[in-house]
């Protein structure tokens, strides 16, 4: 896989839509756009990360199922295809009190 530096016009790289959801924070979200990938964030919270024209405010199943929806600004956006990448990363609190 091709990151950052190694990008050249003589490399190919596949754009993924990727959805990261339970992120408020949009961190990943936007790490995966700054790599010119077509990812948002979703959560039952609003996003943090400045960006709600790239975040859905609810849940994740709907989110995937539909291939999109409403996103925190208002506007409606739906994939022509399907996702390519899903990352999901619930909350810690009950993993973080748990003895493994």
């Amino acid at each position: 896989m091709l990151f950052g530096s190694d990008l050249n016009a003589d490399n190919l790289l596949v754009l993924m839509n990727v959805l990261v959801a339970c992120e408020e924070s949009q961190a990943v979200c936007l790490a995966f756009r700054k790599l010119g990938h077509n990812a948002f964030s979703c959560d039952l919270q609003e996003c943090s990360g400045g960006h709600p024209e790239y975040h859905f405010k609810g849940d994740m199943f709907d989110v995937i199922a539909n291939r999109g929806g409403t996103l925190e600004n208002g506007t409606k956006h739906f994939l022509d295809s399907c996702w390519d990448l899903v990352i999901a990363h619930p909350p810690g609190t009950r993993r973080q009190n748990e003895k493994i």
